[in-house]
């Protein structure tokens, strides 16, 4: 690499500290830019002995730097651009893989990203490509720190052209990869990207930039420009259509670079070019299985999805007239991760409060002998630690890897790929290019070291393979769950309350959006429909007239298909006589329910479940009053972590319930105390039910409003509708929880 550019040493000319304080005026806030292709090889540009024209990008490297030792935080699209933009490994931000369009998660607005940095300081701020970090409006661009965003929300191959799904016929692609949506700001403005559409994507990211720089002209700014290309499928305008002499791939890569020319071009005509920092590279190596569609890695092992360095290593020319010298190289290594502290120096802006991985670069950038600031360097795939580096040594730990099955694919539809192993081996970066002499055992102390700083890794980011649990991993953002709780009539009077209650409980997770379905106070109400397929979860405080049969019908559907129900208290008195409705809810009391309803369950002093087929009628209780509630599944995600007895607060405790108890899972347990005038037995009082592909939870405690201010019931009622909309529960026990000795509760007050 040095052999195709002169080192110029500049470095009296050029500090190595950045700036302490925040620039006065526009003069001193420098601009940048990071432009940001996706699947790039390490070979594919001119200034890394590519052999596709890449004039622009050669320019970039003869009037800037060029860094060889440049890492992606994985080798893979959506943790390396979590990566990117937090300055943070992608464990730590809890952003894994490539994140699909049924994905209900994405960047957690507690982090910070570059946008929300140099914000700080009044730049302006736009994205322009594929954004990959959840494709929900509460984690798109505009969200999290950019002014502006047009682009794809995810990869340009997650739409039903897919190769896996192209022999489908269209209805049955969709259910798999639903149609590719791009999106203006938060607006979807085009539902269904065709091919015709994506030949004209890279020309739309460059013309929003160089509008977006020309508009800032006199204003500080920040641009990120992540490419959906050169990722299959690949697309080409008929500007470069047939162009290069190396098929699409060289088209795409010729497009790419002009694109590179452009920003240049209008930096330079808006007078922002010296005082600009372009920093052009990739979020991983070349996906090889597509051969000729995909690019390479050059004297680097393997590609995309692997922890190689054909994997994670970037090519990567950063330019910066006004401080980097031109034609310049730096060998040390650094990645994707400093970029947010860099500019944050840069900028004159404040960090994020919390821990972030990146390390302030701008000696790399400005300096011809600064050394790397990183005393190592993680190589994560998914959440296994595979290998670390340190200076020129780079330690891989015993793991599997991807690697091409023969010939590699042509045409745009892949080759397979087999799956090999790798023992622990070392290998030195500076001699070994390639990663193919292992001379761990030449380097036992070397090993060790790097053994070492491999365990501070595990502490803080976590390994799934040595199931250590990082101390310093922080959550992805989580999409809120639609919750519609339904009401309207009920015999307990305070329903109205019982309902604002329970809304704010949900709200108060962070987990929910609750919407609230009011009947008519009297009758069957005609004009009761709501739309529960816009819903994760229906919470029921309802117990009077029947639902029209319409309404009914599309519930049972909704519920055959995955949704969620939970049922409070006297809700399971509801709906006696239609069957679909007991068999959600498993058991019921009241409304005619008797032996034909089915059995009565309860557990004996034993612990031992009892179905009681005597004949009776369903429902009663005693008087109200304080009692225990005795967890029977302890590794219930419900019920998980809760103290085996704790104490709830005075309530009806229903006893003879009883029902079709089909595919009912009973979690917990009250003793109905016959000095209470209760049945004597330990009845349920936390249940899930499964229905079809629907999740039900049914908490028959819940009477008056001291009832749910137990902490028990909130807590119960919050993990429970968790797992109802989801099959998971996140939440913790909170460390006010009732003991067996000591109810608890948190007074709610009408706002």
């Amino acid at each position: 690499m040095r052999s195709l550019l002169a080192i110029a040493v500049l470095s009296a000319l050029f500090g190595s500290n950045a700036s302490a304080a925040a620039p006065a005026n526009k003069a001193d806030k420098p601009n940048v830019v990071v432009v940001f292709c996706d699947d790039l090889g390490y070979a594919d540009i001119g200034p890394f002995d590519g052999k596709i024209p890449t004039p622009n990008l050669d320019r970039m490297a003869k009037e800037g730097r060029t860094f060889t030792n440049f890492y992606a935080a994985q080798a893979v699209c959506s943790a390396s651009r979590a990566a990117l933009l937090t300055g943070c490994y992608s464990n730590r931000v809890s952003i894994m893989g490539a994140l699909g369009p049924k994905a209900r998660h994405g960047i957690n607005s507690d982090e910070m990203t570059i946008a929300e940095v140099v914000k700080q300081g009044g730049y302006a701020t736009a994205c322009y490509g594929k954004w990959h970090l959840g494709h929900h409006k509460q984690f798109l661009p505009m969200q999290h720190g950019f002014d502006d965003y047009f682009g794809l929300p995810y990869s340009n191959d997650m739409w039903p052209y897919h190769p896996g799904v192209r022999h489908l016929p269209m209805e049955e692609r969709i259910k798999r990869w639903p149609h590719l949506p791009l999106i203006d700001k938060n607006e979807i403005v085009n539902a269904k990207v065709t091919p015709e559409d994506q030949t004209q994507l890279t020309t739309q990211y460059t013309d929003k930039a160089v509008s977006f720089i020309e508009a800032n002209k006199d204003n500080p700014f920040f641009l990120y420009v992540p490419h959906s290309m050169p990722h299959v499928p690949l697309y080409v305008s008929d500007k470069f259509k047939g162009k290069s002499e190396h098929g699409v791939f060289g088209d795409v890569i010729m497009e790419i670079d002009w694109s590179v020319g452009q920003i240049l071009d209008a930096l330079k005509r808006t007078g922002n070019d010296q005082n600009t920092l372009v920093v052009f590279t990739s979020d991983n190596g070349p996906w090889l299985s597509y051969g000729d569609h995909a690019g390479s890695a050059g004297p680097l092992r393997e590609g995309k999805g692997t922890s190689w360095d054909g994997g994670q290593r970037e090519p990567t020319v950063m330019r910066w007239p006004a401080k980097i010298p031109a034609g310049t190289v730096c060998d040390e290594l650094s990645g994707t991760i400093d970029l947010l502290p860099t500019i944050a120096a840069m900028t004159g802006t404040d960090l994020p409060k919390h821990t972030i991985d990146g390390k302030n670069i701008l000696p790399l950038m400005t300096n011809a002998d600064a050394t790397s600031p990183h005393e190592y360097f993680c190589f994560y795939w998914g959440g296994h630690l595979q290998a670390i580096r340190s200076g020129d040594w780079k330690l891989h730990f015993p793991h599997g890897y991807r690697s091409l099955k023969g010939k590699p694919g042509t045409g745009g539809i892949p080759s397979r790929y087999i799956q090999k192993k790798t023992g622990l081996a070392l290998f030195n970066m500076k001699d070994d290019l390639g990663e193919t002499k292992n001379v761990a055992d030449a380097h036992p102390e070397i090993v060790a070291k790097l053994k070492g700083y491999a365990q501070k890794a595990r502490q803080e980011l976590g390994d799934s393979v040595t199931k250590t649990k990082g101390q310093g991993v922080r959550p992805a953002g989580r999409l809120k769950s639609k919750a519609l709780i339904v009401e309207g009539q009920n015999n307990h009077r305070n329903w109205p309350d019982t309902t604002k209650m329970m809304k704010s409980y949900l709200e108060q997770t962070g987990l929910f959006t609750v919407d609230v379905a009011t009947t008519a106070p009297k009758g069957t109400d005609p004009n009761f429909k709501p739309n529960f397929f816009d819903y994760q979860v229906v919470v029921s405080n309802y117990n009077g007239a029947e639902w029209p049969e319409p309404t009914k019908q599309k519930f049972v559907k909704y519920m055959r298909n995955g949704g969620g129900l939970v049922v409070v208290h006297a809700a399971d008195n509801a709906f006696g006589k239609w069957p679909a409705w007991n068999e959600m809810i498993g058991l019921g009391g009241w409304g005619g329910r008797n032996e034909n309803s089915g059995p009565y369950v309860y557990f004996d002093e034993n612990g031992k479940k009892v179905v009681n087929t005597e004949k009776g009628r369903g429902g009663h209780h005693g008087k109200q009053h304080p009692f225990s509630v005795v967890i029977r599944d302890k590794n219930h995600p419900i019920t998980k972590g809760m103290p085996v007895e704790w104490l709830h607060a005075k309530d009806e405790l229903y006893d003879k319930l009883r029902g079709p108890a089909r595919n009912m899972n009973i979690l917990a347990t009250a003793f109905a105390d016959p000095s209470t005038g209760g049945s004597g037995r330990n009845e349920p009082m936390l249940m899930t039910i499964n229905y079809g592909k629907g999740r039900v939870f049914h908490i028959p405690m819940g009477h008056g409003n001291y009832s749910q201010e137990c902490v028990g019931f909130i807590v119960s009622l919050q993990r429970g509708t968790e797992w109802a909309a989801s099959g998971k529960v996140t939440q913790k026990i909170p460390k006010d929880f009732p003991t067996a000795e000591e109810g608890r509760d948190r007074k709610w007050t009408a706002k």
